[in-house]
This record gives structure tokens, C-alpha cells and sequence, in this order.
């Protein structure tokens, strides 16, 4: 089995199933500012760490400046072998008429046996050659061109080497680099977000799809876009209450555990309050809870709960609940799934509400990602949350207040185990809320419909409305009994 050798990014090592391969050569592209050397870095540092020889080979940058840069993230680069073939760099000031952008067959023989002395030299484990784009200006055959690089990968496989070449996306000189390197890895940023992906990876499997690349001040954080298939391994087994008998006997006893409660309703019907009832009382039996906050700030909801005698500010206050506002400029879809499954880790978490699924959904849908990438990240994390025995609560809003029912304005119905809407209704001259359970994948549930009110006292729930019918298409009509 051939070894591997980590890139020095856990998420990268993730994503091609344990680093790269031993003795091979692995082309990184993408334009500007995309992370190209900070990436080759990490792997150079990784090489430190473990008392490898590194040797970086730099056309681009500056010595002075790279170094500069590298001390930003806390690298260790005044220990690895820098070889500075820049305008202005050691080699190129004993070669006075030298000119990198001048192509000349006189011109390409110094460098190129300036890099073969310094590898057998310094005879390292891991090498990044960095500007590798500017090697296509010194060749005016494109033959030649690829005749050299092969020569040089053949050059670096015999001294055991496993490297990295770095080179612009911008032009045909790319091509030649990925037909003869054993990997790609394309990195891209849109001004947006940083995304990375891998092109090809020769010998070994590796993670499909773009994946998020944060760049903060220890470097480079890479968080593979995972996919989950919920489990059939049997959790552990238990019902959670939502506080309110009548509600309960709705549900025939509750929301079980492991499950994933879509609530939906228009605006205003109280779907973050019943879904707040079912945490709390969760929080109460000695679990522990984490609400995402898209739409209402967290010391709004903690006020309204306490005006409706639902108080979780000393659930709050004792780390028993997590309450999160979620910013959508500081995070995208993949992001925030990763702080989710890092939040419930951290937490030790049994329960998990986010509000809303309307709000996510603005949050996040524009050119990048749309109404589908979303539903199936939301479908991926939900399976995530349920396959580690964690209850997932989830609110929907619908466009409409009264009128023809509809059960999901987004297309996330399939993604729950059990659905409870809420909705007004038109009650002699008055509006009045109703309650009632459309899905529940693990037992049965009452089919009758019960007038709902939230009131200073919490939440009041009315006998089932059995001498009324037409209530989901607002043709209200009373029965004699």
C-alpha cells in the first residue's frame, strides 16, 4: 500500500482520504488571492513537524515578501530551503542579462539546472514550486515545454519527493501540467467564498463536489462537503413532551428522539413558540438544546418567551441551551453545517432547532447555491444530527395566511419524520388559530384538528374540532350533531 503524506489541512486530508501520495507530484491552480502558496505552505510546515527536509522554489513572490506573508500565519520559514528565482532574486543577480519574461533557449538552461543542483543539494521530502506558470514564457515550443516538465517530475520521482507545483489558471500551459501531474486541486474565489476542489486524484479515491476554504489568521481551514445517509442503527428510544397534554395526545404521546419535526405555518401563527415548548421541556428532563436564529434576535426570543411564561433565561444563563444568531455574510451553507456538528460535539447536545428554514433559505440562495443545493444541505445536516441521536426541530413559513392548504412552500416535506402545521382560520367573524399533525413516520397521531392560542399563561390548546369541517380550505362549515 503506498504511504501518504498529509497536506498539513485536516479538511484537505479528509477530502483526499488520508494526504497525498508518497513520491508524487500534484499540480494546485487558481487565479489570484485564491490560497495557492498559503496552501503549499501548510504543507511545507506539515514536513517541519514531522523532521522532514522541505525545499520551496519561488518565480513569483520575493523572498522578503513570502517571508513576510508566512510569518502572518505563524510558519516556520526561515527553516525550510528557498530557492528565489525572481526578478531580483540570488540567482538571477549572478545571471545579470537574464530576463524571466524573455524567452531564449540561452535563458532556460541556467534555471533549469539551477533547480536540478539545489534538489540533489538538498535532497528533500517535500518540495512546493511556486510561479510554475512563468516556466511557459521561456518556452517558445510547446513541445520542449512539456519534454522539460517531464523531466523534471521524472528528475524529482528519483530522489523520493513528494511535490507540489503551484501555477496561475489563466493559461494553456495548465493543460500540459494536468495531463502530467498525478493530481489537480482547482482553487477558486468569486469574492464571495473560497471554494476547492479536486480535478483528479491518480490512485486513490477522494471526495467529490466543491468544498469551503476559510482563510484566517493560522492559515488555511478546509471543511469538506460531506454526505450522510441516515442509519438504520437503532439509538436510543424516548419521547420528548412538548408540556401540553393536549398537544401530546395530538402526537399520541410526543415527538419521538432521533427524529427530524418540520412546524410550519404562516407568519405570526406561533411556530417558534410551539417549538420552543418541546425544547424547553427537553431542557427541563436534564438534555441539552442549541437554537440557530436566522430572523429574530436572541434577546427578542428570550423576552417573548418570558412574557408568555415560557422562560429559558436561566437555561440559557447555565449553558443547558445554546442560543446563535447566524449571520449569512459570515458563513455560506457548508459553513454552517460545520459550526452545527462542531456546536453539538462541544455541547454535548440531545437537541437541535432551527429557525427557520424560510430564513436559511434567504439567507443563503443566490447565484452560488440554489433552492435545491439548499434543501439538500439541509436534508445532508438533518441526516447528520438524527444518525448521532440528536432530535432536530425545524420551522417552515408559508406564503399563505388563509386559503387552499399547503404543506411546504420549499419542497422539504419528504425531509421530515413527523410535520405540524398551524394556521388561521375564519371563526364567526373572527380569526382563531388552529393545530394539527399531517405526518408522523413512527406511530400514529390524532387526526382530529384543535383550536390553539398563545396566551400570557403559555400555550392554550382547545378539545378537537370534530363538528367543523372544510378548515384546510377555509370553507368553513359547521355540522349538527
Amino acid at each position: 500500500m503506498t504511504s501518504r503524506l498529509s497536506s498539513g489541512v485536516n479538511g484537505l486530508d479528509v477530502i483526499l482520504k488520508g494526504g497525498y501520495l508518497n513520491n508524487r507530484t500534484y499540480l494546485l491552480k487558481g487565479g489570484p488571492g485564491t490560497g495557492k502558496t498559503t496552501l503549499g505552505l501548510h504543507f511545507l510546515e506539515e514536513g517541519l513537524n514531522n523532521n522532514e527536509k522541505c525545499l520551496f522554489i519561488n518565480l513569483v513572490e520575493s523572498k522578503k515578501e513570502l517571508l513576510i506573508d508566512a510569518k502572518n500565519f505563524n510558519f516556520r520559514i526561515d527553516e525550510i530551503e528557498i530557492l528565489d528565482l525572481t526578478p531580483g532574486g540570488e540567482f538571477l543577480n549572478k545571471e545579470q542579462d537574464y530576463d524571466v519574461f524573455k524567452p531564449s533557449e540561452v535563458e532556460q538552461v541556467p534555471m533549469i539546472q539551477e533547480i536540478r543542483n539545489k534538489i540533489k543539494e538538498t535532497n528533500p521530502d517535500r518540495l512546493v514550486f511556486d510561479g510554475l506558470t512563468n516556466l511557459y514564457y521561456l518556452y517558445e515550443s510547446k513541445y520542449k515545454l512539456r519534454k522539460n516538465i517531464i523531466s523534471l517530475i521524472q528528475y524529482l520521482s528519483e530522489f523520493d519527493i513528494t511535490s507540489i507545483f503551484i501555477a496561475e489558471d489563466n493559461s494553456e500551459f495548465i493543460n500540459i501540467l494536468q495531463f502530467l501531474t498525478s493530481g489537480v486541486i482547482n482553487l477558486k474565489f468569486d469574492g464571495y467564498e473560497r471554494k476547492l476542489n479536486v480535478i483528479k486524484f491518480r490512485g486513490s479515491d477522494y471526495l467529490k463536489d466543491f468544498h469551503s476554504m476559510v482563510i484566517k489568521g493560522e492559515g488555511i481551514n478546509i471543511l469538506p462537503n460531506l454526505y450522510y445517509k441516515k442509519t438504520t442503527t437503532k439509538l436510543k428510544e424516548g419521547i420528548i413532551s412538548s408540556g401540553s397534554k393536549e398537544i401530546d395526545a395530538l402526537l399520541k404521546g410526543g415527538l419521538e428522539t432521533n427524529t427530524n419535526t418540520v412546524i410550519i405555518g404562516p407568519t405570526g401563527v406561533g411556530k417558534t413558540t410551539l417549538s420552543i415548548s418541546f425544547l424547553r421541556n427537553s431542557v427541563q428532563n436534564n438534555n441539552k438544546g442549541i437554537i440557530y436564529l436566522f430572523e429574530e434576535a436572541q434577546k427578542v426570543l428570550i423576552n417573548r418567551c418570558k412574557e408568555i411564561d415560557m422562560p429559558i433565561d436561566k437555561m440559557v444563563a447555565e449553558n443547558k441551551l445554546i442560543i446563535k444568531n447566524v449571520n449569512s455574510l459570515d458563513t455560506n451553507p457548508i459553513e454552517f453545517s460545520y459550526m452545527v456538528r462542531e456546536d453539538v460535539k462541544k455541547h454535548n447536545t440531545d437537541l437541535v432547532m432551527l429557525d427557520s428554514i424560510t430564513g436559511y433559505y434567504l439567507s443563503y440562495v443566490n447565484d452560488h447555491y440554489s433552492k435545491l443545493d439548499l434543501i439538500k444541505h439541509l436534508q445532508n445536516l438533518s441526516n447528520y444530527l438524527n444518525n448521532y441521536g440528536i432530535t432536530v426541530l425545524m420551522t417552515n413559513e408559508m406564503a399563505n395566511i388563509t386559503g387552499d392548504f399547503r404543506s411546504s412552500e420549499l419542497g422539504i416535506s419528504y425531509l421530515a419524520d413527523n410535520i405540524i402545521f398551524l394556521r388561521y382560520i375564519e371563526m364567526n367573524g373572527q380569526l382563531n388559530k388552529i393545530i394539527g399533525v399531517l405526518k408522523k413516520r413512527l406511530s400514529n397521531f390524532e387526526k382530529s384538528l384543535r383550536e390553539f392560542e398563545i396566551t400570557s399563561q403559555g400555550l392554550q390548546v382547545g378539545k378537537p374540532l370534530n363538528n367543523i369541517k372544510g378548515i384546510l380550505t377555509n370553507n368553513i362549515e359547521f355540522i349538527d350533531k
